[in-house]
């Protein structure tokens, strides 16, 4: 990917966060995503996936995606001293997935070890504050808001030499009021389209594929409404089109 020219299936990013029932372990994880790569087959499509690559592997990740024509982003989240995230680094420069997370709060000398020791044409996304939190808990656990913390993270990743950031759309706006901050790209989960609600939704900040992009977002991240969806394939078909009239409502607005 470049990342001054995205394509319109980078800018869609499936979450395969999948949740192992009682009973089950490791090959069962491995059957849902199989199952989904099978339906996503062909397309080039990003796959998010977190618990499953640290349970199947990330060389088995890679393998597995790569013979179905789709891609991985290893949402590792990954936090530790500057020494052992270069060598985190040192092992994805191998595999080369697509994106890497990186969380912001290893600091900028931990996520520059990381950026530096992987390969140049994986993103690193370093990740500010996570969706699921509602400004009480933020203030719980960073003493700030939402707004602010995303904003402190956002010049520690900038001077990291992170590619981008993951944080909700509802702090997107504001990170693109400042113009030294336009090289990172925004990466948004907590993206649920119109027509497929999400029953007892645990993200607190969300918003539509629409007003995101119109708010600032390059890529967006979907979960639920994709892997619920009837056909899985048609419902990522049919928030690709969401997504691409976004962007042109967006350039003649702007324009």
């Amino acid at each position: 990917m470049d990342p001054n020219k995205l394509e319109l299936n980078d800018r869609l990013i499936v979450a395969a966060d999948f949740k192992c029932e009682p009973g089950e372990g490791a090959k069962e994880l491995e059957a849902k995503l199989l199952a989904l790569m099978d339906k996503l087959e062909g397309t080039g499509a990003i796959i998010k996936a977190n618990s499953a690559v640290r349970a199947l592997g990330l060389f088995r990740m890679t393998e597995l995606m790569n013979q179905r024509g789709v891609r991985l982003f290893a949402d590792l989240k990954l936090v530790d001293i500057k020494e052992t995230l270069a060598t985190d680094g040192s092992f994805l420069r191998e595999t080369k997935p697509a994106i890497v997370t990186v969380m912001a709060n290893a600091d900028v000398s931990g996520m520059r070890a990381l950026r530096e020791a992987m390969s140049p044409e994986s993103f690193l996304l370093a990740v500010t504050i996570l969706t699921s939190l509602d400004e009480v808990r933020c203030q719980r656990i960073y003493g700030c808001d939402p707004v602010a913390g995303v904003m402190r993270f956002a010049y520690m990743a900038l001077d990291a030499g992170a590619n981008g950031l993951i944080l909700s759309p509802k702090e997107v706006k504001s990170v693109r009021e400042f113009a030294e901050l336009n090289p990172l790209l925004l990466v948004t989960p907590g993206i649920r389209p119109a027509w497929s609600p999400v029953p007892k939704d645990d993200q607190k900040r969300t918003m539509t594929p629409h007003d995101a992009i119109n708010a600032g977002a390059q890529m967006l991240v979907v979960g639920r409404p994709l892997l619920n969806a009837p056909d899985v394939r048609a419902a990522y078909l049919q928030t690709l089109k969401e997504i691409e009239q976004a962007l042109i409502d967006t350039y003649i607005l702007g324009s």
